[in-house]
């Protein structure tokens, strides 16, 4: 969380030692969600056909990491989970969200002579800070800065809900959120400040939905759910058009007094043009991974690699991984649907994981957060306490009841041999 991205020498050691006591912890549990599991396989079999459509590609081996290696290295970590680990990294996360939003606060406000600098040279330049003013508002570069994707609107909903034995105190969630949203609002990011505002207020909302005494039929039931997964998709159609962006544009020169203009998102724009006609040149299987695009690249470098990573999706794995990856989120939809019912009072942690997860989705649109393996560990969480709670049910909601099953990984093992 403090150092997410340039420090593989530190971070590949950490996730390997991460891997390796997950699966201890693994077998000696000898039991896993067959939910959880389902969604993993899923994740696996789009990374087993990107693989396959995209081998002779130049950047075949980032896909692969991405794909294959961290969906099993995290998948062991979500299988091995329990309540005392939930504790745990939620209170890792707050000590590391009041670290990285106080250091990003002192750093800002030294940088602006509105505190001494009391910050060293020696760790400005580790944590690889940076500060510049862009109009109006100051933006730093840090390497920490993108966790606050998933940590800020993580503790604004935690201050929002109800107490829970998994999540530090009260007060410490509150000075989290605090310093969290107060660092996102200096930070210079339009994503993070996005999240930190509609996830929260998303989550408000569904609230006081929830409080109405209305019975919601199944056809609108299901109907909401698709609505909820197309929503990121069809969110980004919308902002990548060329009026929704001169319109947005106009609203915010209104209030900020800015010149913003819709050629400081023409690069996105011929971006996710090409992806889109990239796409059509392999409408059904698409190019694999790492694919790139000929006589167009983002960097020299690494051409295959784009900002917008739904469009890449697409270029990527077509309209056959595009299927398989619905099938993915409909049957994670299921899971967190049965975690809720199986463990009523685990519901204010798996609320506040979904918010971490659901954020650095979104953002992971527009910026490839999730290329970095330090980024992951937020849709991942969410499944942790899935797995929790559809392994350890409570008497009134047994897995049985949900059409959950519990799988051995012995009897596994006794299959594959």
């Amino acid at each position: 969380m403090l150092r997410p991205v340039s420090q593989n020498e530190i971070l590949i050691p950490v996730l390997g030692l991460l891997g390796l006591t997950s699966l201890i912890g693994l077998l000696q549990r000898g039991r896993m969600s067959s939910s959880v599991l389902a969604v993993i396989a899923l994740m696996l079999a789009i990374g087993l056909y990107g693989s396959a459509v995209g081998v002779n590609n130049p950047g075949f081996t980032a896909g692969l990491l991405v794909w294959l290696a961290a969906p099993l290295l995290y998948g062991a970590w979500v299988l091995s989970g329990s309540e005392r680990l939930i504790r745990g990294i939620f209170w890792t996360a707050a000590i590391a969200t009041i670290a990285l939003s106080g250091f990003i606060l002192l750093y800002v406000a030294g940088n602006t002579g509105r505190f001494p600098q009391i910050i060293p040279a020696a760790l400005v330049q580790e944590t690889g800070a940076g500060f510049n003013i862009e109009g109006n508002t100051t933006a730093i570069r840090l390497y920490g800065l993108s966790s606050l994707v998933a940590l800020a609107p993580m503790w604004i909903v935690a201050a929002l809900s109800r107490k829970s034995l998994l999540l530090p105190p009260r007060p410490v969630i509150i000075v989290a959120a605090i310093l969290a949203g107060s660092a996102a609002l200096v930070g210079g990011r339009n994503a993070i400040v996005l999240v930190s505002l509609a996830i929260p207020a998303m989550w408000l909302v569904w609230r006081a939905f929830r409080s109405l005494p209305w019975k919601i039929p199944v056809g609108g039931f299901i109907l909401g759910v698709f609505a909820l997964i197309s929503a990121p998709f069809a969110i980004g159609a919308l902002a990548s058009t060329p009026v929704v962006q001169r319109t947005w544009a106009a609203a915010m020169a209104l209030f900020t007094g800015g010149n913003d203009t819709i050629t400081q998102q023409s690069e996105r724009l011929e971006q996710a043009a090409q992806l889109i006609q990239w796409w059509k040149q392999a409408f059904v299987t698409g190019h694999g991974f790492g694919t790139i695009i000929p006589g167009y690249a983002r960097s020299a470098e690494r051409p295959w690699t784009f900002e917008l990573q739904y469009h890449l999706l697409l270029a990527q794995f077509g309209l056959v991984g595009a299927i398989i990856t619905a099938v993915l989120v409909l049957v994670s939809a299921r899971a967190i649907i049965l975690a809720y019912r199986a463990r009523p009072d685990l519901s204010t942690p798996l609320t506040v994981a979904l918010a971490a997860g659901v954020s650095m989705l979104i953002a992971h649109g527009a910026n490839p957060y999730l290329q970095a393996p330090g980024h992951m560990w937020a849709p991942w969480l969410v499944f942790v306490i899935v797995n929790v709670a559809l392994l350890h049910p409570t008497r009134s909601a047994t897995p049985t009841n949900n059409g959950e099953k519990l799988v051995s990984v012995h009897r596994l093992e006794d299959k594959c041999n």
